[in-house]
């Protein structure tokens, strides 16, 4: 996050906000996939877990066909771990666990995976990979609690086997503290919807917003504008 160019960029006629950099998020809470247990852990679908950071705040895990997730470790080509992406080197993951049938050629996909917050939350962003290398889509929605769709972002990225942290950043603020459901979603042309997350963020704060006294001076030429 070396720039904040793109930092925000706006649904139409709305306040919520695409994030492309997770220290643009107001500080909040988040969940480290290392507590749920060592590699190769199994998470059950369904499974609830709280918020740190967040005091009373639980968020639910679903995948897609109620098939259970795994943690996992990132690291770099020929370190021995069961992820080698783009994550940093060491990061603690949650795997979709898609599975491949090698005799019948049939995929079988877990996501998308959804996170059900018990309380409304303003914003929520992750580190995302697809399971395989090279170009991939991505897509987060938020709904609120009477389950009506916000909206949906599309996210770009390239999975390299790298650990360098490269891995695209995808999230979701809201001004107002109205998200009660995420959608994630992503994967390439072999893998589809099969992916894994980095430490997930979460966020009930209000950003800070510029003063209307300040005066931020554009160069056209060298600063791009914020849509």
């Amino acid at each position: 996050c070396s720039t904040l160019m793109r930092w925000a960029k706006r649904l139409a006629a709305t306040t919520r906000s695409t994030y492309w950099c997770a220290l643009i998020l107001p500080a909040g809470g988040s969940v480290d996939w290392s507590s749920f247990g060592p590699d190769y852990t199994l998470i059950a679908s369904g499974t609830t877990t709280p918020v740190t950071g967040l005091a009373g705040v639980n968020m639910t895990l679903t995948t897609s066909t109620g098939q259970s997730l795994m943690t996992l470790t990132n690291c770099s080509v020929g370190g021995s771990c069961g992820w080698y992406g783009n994550f940093a080197d060491g990061a603690k993951l949650l795997w979709m666990n898609g599975t491949y049938y090698s005799q019948t050629g049939w995929w079988a996909p877990n996501g998308p995976l959804t996170v059900q917050f018990d309380s409304p939350q303003r914003g929520i962003g992750m580190q995302a990979m697809a399971d395989e290398l090279g170009p991939f889509t991505a897509t987060l929605c938020a709904y609120d609690a009477g389950d009506s769709l916000l909206g949906c972002v599309p996210f770009e990225g390239t999975a390299s086997a790298t650990a360098d942290g490269s891995a695209v950043f995808m999230g979701l603020y809201d001004d107002a503290a109205e998200i009660s459901k995420v959608t994630i979603d992503a994967g390439g042309g072999l893998y589809p919807h099969d992916f894994a997350l980095s430490q997930l963020w979460v966020t009930n704060a209000r950003r800070t917003l510029v003063p209307a006294s300040v005066t931020v001076t554009v160069n056209p030429v060298n600063d791009p504008p914020v849509v």
